[in-house]
């Protein structure tokens, strides 16, 4: 019994269950378990960063009447946007939803061909990639590739992630003899 106690106060991470003479089990529990949170793995936290990128082709591309309130929703109030379409640097919370309330009701928006490269950096993650953007204009269908920058930071209260900073631009034409990347190629 003397063992169970002290293994007990030694704060253990684990349950653990040890058997005193055979025959009365003893379950230990944690009580830092209670008090210190475990810190996600890393393949995790790649997760949260991708759902939440996840989170914003889906509202964005919504074309509901809150469409464009959802997707600013996602950005820090000190979010800094570079968008895809826009000519100017969006850097607080009301510029970032008046982009969206005009990007986030084109007719027809769509977003395909994504393809992320998440790094993450304690509280800190980015995902820089590739990704399509259609939407129907009077002349047709207009399609941009593009690639991306989202920078997200973690929510000290929520534990959320939120865009802190946001690139997006059209691919420019790359110059004769300039090799291919091969980790993360662009959509065809």
């Amino acid at each position: 019994m003397l063992l169970a106690k002290s293994l007990a106060t030694q704060s253990l991470r684990l349950h653990a269950s040890i058997t005193v003479k055979k025959a009365f089990p003893v379950h230990l529990l944690s009580t830092v378990r209670e008090t210190i949170p475990l810190r996600p793995s890393h393949k995790q936290v790649v997760a949260e960063v991708a759902a939440t990128t996840e989170k914003w082709l889906e509202t964005v591309t919504g074309q509901k009447p809150t469409s464009p309130a959802e997707t600013a929703a996602l950005y820090a109030k000190d979010g800094v946007l570079w968008a895809t379409v826009s000519t100017e640097l969006r850097v607080n919370p009301k510029e970032i939803r008046d982009y969206f309330d005009v990007f986030a009701r084109l007719p027809n928006l769509k977003v395909s061909d994504y393809k992320p490269y998440i790094r993450v950096y304690g509280d800190i993650a980015l995902n820089d990639g590739y990704y399509t953007v259609t939407f129907d204009t009077p002349e047709g269908k207009k399609v941009t590739k593009a690639r991306y920058v989202f920078v997200y930071k973690r929510d000290e209260a929520s534990g959320a992630w939120e865009i802190i900073d946001h690139h997006s631009s059209a691919m420019p034409v790359a110059p004769a003899g300039l090799k291919k990347a091969t980790t993360v190629a662009p959509p065809s």
